[in-house]
């Protein structure tokens, strides 16, 4: 039973630290549809796997101890920052407006036009200045 619950630990550690927050980053710097999903799992991990590592390797040089909390304690701020910026970029940009709806038809006989004569055709000047006859 041991065992099982320690694969368990391990997958969702492993996504909880390679995946998360690469995810919640991708929302920074791409918008929704800006890219796909498969696009967005591998930058997930790219950004997963690049960024977790230098915000634990900094926070230690400056004096936290490197314990399992306080990973879980980083990661965790990686995400909840990342989401505030992408909470924050969303609340800025202004709804649109839906479009204008259009008018209904009137309903009764099509108002007469008069018939227009096509306009005359004006002879075109050549790059020397003669006129063309066409």
């Amino acid at each position: 039973m041991a065992r099982i619950t320690d694969i368990a630990v391990a997958l969702v550690g492993g996504a909880y630290v390679l995946f998360a927050p690469g995810l919640v980053l991708s929302f920074v710097f791409f918008r929704r549809d800006a890219i796909d999903w498969l696009e967005r799992v591998a930058l997930s991990f790219a950004l997963s796997v690049a960024v977790v590592p230098l915000v634990v390797f900094y926070l230690n040089m400056i004096g936290i101890k490197l314990t399992r909390l306080s990973v879980v304690l980083e990661v965790a701020a990686i995400m909840v920052v990342s989401g505030g910026v992408v909470w924050w970029r969303v609340r800025r940009v202004q709804p649109r407006k839906p479009p204008a709806a259009k008018p209904a038809p009137v309903m009764g006989p099509e108002p007469s036009v008069p018939p227009t004569k096509p306009a005359p055709r004006r002879r075109s000047m050549d790059a020397v200045g003669r006129r063309n006859h066409e």
